[in-house]
């Protein structure tokens, strides 16, 4: 009941208007949303993030939504292998997708059906700030705390940038090991944290690398992403570090492992993620 009043609320609340996203499209809305799809997880979390999760129908795998939210929208599967058909079938009056994630012919079959889609990017810290405050255009809602506080400290990396003292090496994922380079918001942050990415001189946003590369330029500090729910894979890649003696990294015990989602999803969940290499820096 509560949730029927308050999406009557922001029907009743709402004028009609345009709202331009990251192509440049203006996306006619003629009443409040109240039936959300989001095809990638990080989107589907900043509504959750503004207390809007009521109104998701629709989220791909590995959405996690607040605790506080007892509704289940229907998942999607993976973001990378989504239906038309599927979206469709919730009648969704908005779809949010991000170029950074989603096939843009798969937007495009969806426009073609009639589903109005705003698009964001998320591939840039800048970017990823815009999202946030296009979010909070959809909503006619000033930013709750949670992604205002990521918006201040996103703003004070513009203001004042750190020197870099530490030097990182940030994995993601193992056999093969795979890093991050300056292409990618990961890079963005841990350059604008203070860190020296080892890895950041790559043409590819995602570079394959080895052990004797790893070895050559030493870092301060690993940060092991884990990104499953099993932990096996994570505790063999710490094993085989811990293995090279003569590693900076190994000899000050600086080799950690972080839940891959508090770093890798360019999102509000960012904010632990930042807390975290802060704290580690300063060890």
């Amino acid at each position: 009941m509560i949730r029927f009043f308050s999406i009557l609320f922001l029907v009743y609340s709402f004028s009609a208007h345009a709202i331009t996203d990251f192509r440049g499209k203006n996306i006619v809305l003629s009443k409040q949303p109240t039936r959300l799809v989001a095809l990638i997880p990080n989107l589907a979390e900043t509504v959750d993030a503004f207390g809007k999760a009521d109104i998701l129908v629709g989220i791909p795998d590995f959405t996690v939504l607040s605790n506080s939210n007892n509704l289940k929208p229907k998942n999607l599967g993976p973001y990378n292998r989504l239906s038309a058909e599927a979206v469709l079938s919730l009648n969704p009056d908005l779809v949010l997708a991000s170029i950074d994630g989603n096939d843009s012919a798969f937007v495009e079959k969806l426009e073609e059906l009639k589903v109005p889609v705003l698009v964001f990017d998320t591939s840039s810290l800048d970017s990823i700030e815009k999202t946030m405050r296009l979010m909070a255009e959809l909503f006619h809602e000033k930013p709750p705390l949670k992604i205002q506080t990521l918006l201040n400290t996103l703003e004070s990396f513009k203001k004042h940038p750190l020197k870099k003292e530490q030097s990182i090496f940030v994995q993601i994922g193992w056999n093969p090991i795979i890093s991050i380079s300056g292409k990618t918001f990961v890079g963005e942050l841990v350059e604008k944290l203070g860190f020296k990415n080892i890895t950041s001189d790559s043409i590819v946003k995602y570079p394959h690398t080895n052990a004797e590369e790893v070895l050559r330029r030493d870092p301060d500090q690993i940060v092991i992403c884990q990104l499953t729910n099993n932990p096996t894979e994570t505790e063999k890649s710490v094993e085989f570090w811990k293995q090279f003696k003569k590693l900076k990294a190994v000899q000050k015990n600086h080799i950690h492992v972080i839940n891959g989602d508090i770093l890798l999803k360019p999102g509000v969940s960012l904010l632990e993620g930042i807390e975290f290499l802060d704290r580690i820096k300063k060890q």
